[in-house]
């Protein structure tokens, strides 16, 4: 019977030795994000409706925003950070901006959050579009949102598509 319990108990004593751990910053610092793609181009007069999608944008409804039509491009991107902004102090690497990309012909404000702090989503960006003279009430014309994914077929991506 010895002969069988030192085996297993040599074998526990093996399993139990300290195992080296890179604590270098390279080693423990979360990977890049893949750096944003620049805002699409303000529209240039007599230009047609771009597509979202073509953006590589999911549409979503231009009534969630919950405009009242007088907002300037520079409200709506205030908006777009209060409502889909993060609320409390996130920790990391996080960051948020607002950028308004404007021309005579209309204007393009993208938020865009780095870093979220969440399993799935790394980073994403809220596009709205905005033409003048306004097309509708609000003058917005289209809204969409894309995500960059933690796993998935291609992290760091962006994507119009939910990540995993």
């Amino acid at each position: 019977m010895l002969k069988f319990v030192l085996p297993v108990i040599l074998l526990g004593l093996a399993a139990c030795q300290p195992v080296a751990v890179d604590k270098t910053p390279e080693a423990i610092a979360p990977p890049e994000t893949v750096g944003a793609p620049p805002v699409p181009a303000a529209p240039t007069p007599g230009e047609d409706l771009p597509s979202l999608s073509g953006w590589g944008f999911a549409e979503l409804p231009v009534g969630d925003l919950g405009l009242k039509g007088t907002e300037d491009p520079a409200a709506i991107g205030a908006l777009l950070k209060e409502k889909y902004g993060l609320k409390e102090p996130a920790e990391g690497a996080y960051s948020e901006a607002v950028k308004v990309v404007e021309s005579d012909a209309g204007a393009r404000v993208l938020f865009t959050q780095l870093n979220l702090p969440s399993d799935s989503v790394r980073s994403q960006q809220y596009l709205v579009e905005v033409f003048y003279p306004a097309a509708t009430a609000s003058g917005v014309t289209g809204f969409g949102v894309r995500r960059q994914c933690w796993r998935g077929a291609n992290p760091g991506a962006w994507t119009k598509d939910l990540c995993p």
